[in-house]
């Protein structure tokens, strides 16, 4: 098992997809609070978990990862800041336009409810 630890500090405060793309498993913390893990994935398809970072304010990132025996370690630490602001130019074709459809995706760590 090979065990990572480091600190990130966000230049702007916001919401962040944080998470890793490895090939094995592993289990992500953040702050001491577990963010993500994975079992037997592939650095394709990464596992991400989203929390709330204050800019200028360093976190503790803990990764434990078990890579694959048959494969030398990969592993990639992914992060990303969320911005749900739609694009001006969406904004004003949408404004234009006779139909408008839009399209989006519940993130995964959520179930959706049917209603009647």
């Amino acid at each position: 098992m090979i065990h990572w630890e480091a600190t990130l500090t966000p230049q702007e405060t916001g919401d962040y997809d944080l998470g890793l793309a490895a090939d094995g498993s592993f289990r992500m913390s953040v702050g001491g609070k577990e963010l993500t893990t994975g079992y037997n994935t592939s650095s394709d398809s990464p596992k991400l978990g989203r929390l709330h970072l204050e800019g200028g304010k360093p976190v503790t990132i803990e990764v434990d990862y078990v890579p694959i025996a048959t494969a030398p370690p990969a592993a990639r630490l992914m992060w990303s800041k969320i911005n749900l602001t739609p694009s001006p130019d969406a904004v004003a074709a949408a404004k234009d336009a006779d139909i408008v459809v839009a399209v989006w995706a519940l993130p995964a760590n959520l179930k959706a409810k049917r209603c009647r």
